[in-house]
């Protein structure tokens, strides 16, 4: 699945299939990749939070879904109404969830290769913070409490593909919002 491409160092084959796969997200998905093979040589660390991973679950759902819907055959003008009633089995649902394992273990362990932690969870917000997202920037409640928890961890970035939402952040000056191909460039 993506995130074990991601956070594997994967031949070119493979490489050029997930950048095929991936699309716009590409960008993303190499930046956990550097992440995980270059966290000795970065001069900061990444946080997130469990609703970023929550986020980061559903998108992981939602590739399962259009496959199983894609390998049924069935005409893509009917997706959007067959993806509500699509199911996962059993078996799905347990790679699923290995896939998220996966994923802490990778980025929360340290370990021999990677001796520190790489992503520093941040569960906590200020309520005033989320209260100023919310009514003064206009934004959704998860995204509130996305930037709200990066804003209480002293983030000096917040790394988003949502361009709307990366243009209110830099415009409100509270953190500054970039794309993950930016944040690449701090790390190459």
């Amino acid at each position: 699945m993506l995130i074990d491409a991601a956070v594997q160092e994967i031949g070119e084959s493979a490489r050029q299939t997930l950048k095929a796969k991936a699309g716009r997200k590409y960008p993303s998905y190499v930046l956990a990749e550097r992440i995980r093979t270059k966290s000795t040589e970065l001069p900061f660390q990444f946080g997130t939070s469990s609703l970023a991973v929550a986020e980061t679950i559903r998108v992981i759902l939602d590739e399962y879904i259009k496959r199983k819907i894609d390998d049924k055959g069935i005409p893509f003008q009917y997706w959007e109404s067959v993806i509500k009633q699509e199911r996962l089995s059993e078996k799905d649902q347990e790679d699923l969830f290995y896939q998220v394992q996966h994923f802490f273990i990778v980025f929360r362990t340290p370990s021999p290769r990677v001796p520190r932690v790489l992503l520093k969870f941040h569960e906590a917000y200020n309520l005033a913070d989320i209260h100023v997202l919310i009514t003064a920037d206009r934004l959704s409640i998860t995204d509130a409490f996305l930037v709200g928890q990066a804003l209480h961890g002293s983030c000096t970035y917040f790394v988003s593909e949502d361009q709307p939402l990366r243009k209110i952040l830099n415009k409100a000056g509270r953190i500054q919002a970039v794309a993950a191909q930016t944040m690449l460039g701090h790390i190459n």
